[in-house]
């Protein structure tokens, strides 16, 4: 017959069939667990891409309506300090004139000379922040500074 030592081991062969039997029920829920954690983590990384795509798409329509207020603006300013420095220009050549012909004063000359410095450096900033805008513009649609186009 049985031994006591085949009785015990059929018991522990019993218990091993049982403890299978479980891990390989469990196994399926652990992984569906598993499966179900994954799926809410890349849901969650997705919503943030959304989000992230969201705020870069909102900052770059804010930055290219700002360069395209300021680009009339600015032509617009560049234009009359433009316009100022031309008057400056014939106003210094005007004073020199007369200077030669001795009916103004040196001080006349430097002082004409003066604002039209002043009116051409006013004018050549505002053209310098104008080309500035225009490249803001180029990136905020999507430029690459890599592959400027041809300037003419």
């Amino acid at each position: 017959g049985t031994s006591t030592t085949d009785e015990f081991a059929d018991l522990f062969d019993a218990q091993n069939l049982v403890w299978s039997i479980g891990q390989n029920v469990a196994r399926p829920i652990f992984q569906g667990g598993r499966l179900k954690a994954n799926i809410r983590v890349q849901e969650a990384i997705r919503e943030e891409a959304i989000a992230n795509y969201a705020e870069t798409a909102l900052t770059a329509f804010r930055e290219v309506e700002t360069a395209l207020a300021a680009e009339n603006f600015l032509l617009r300013r560049s234009r009359m300090l433009q316009t100022a420095a031309d008057e400056a220009a014939r106003a210094q050549r005007l004073v020199w004139k007369q200077y030669q012909l001795g009916s103004a004063e040196i001080l006349a000359v430097l002082d004409s000379e003066r604002r039209f410095f002043d009116a051409q450096s006013s004018a050549l900033t505002v053209r310098r922040e104008y080309l500035e805008n225009r490249v803001q513009l180029y990136l905020a649609l999507g430029g690459d500074l890599h592959t400027l186009p041809e300037w003419k």
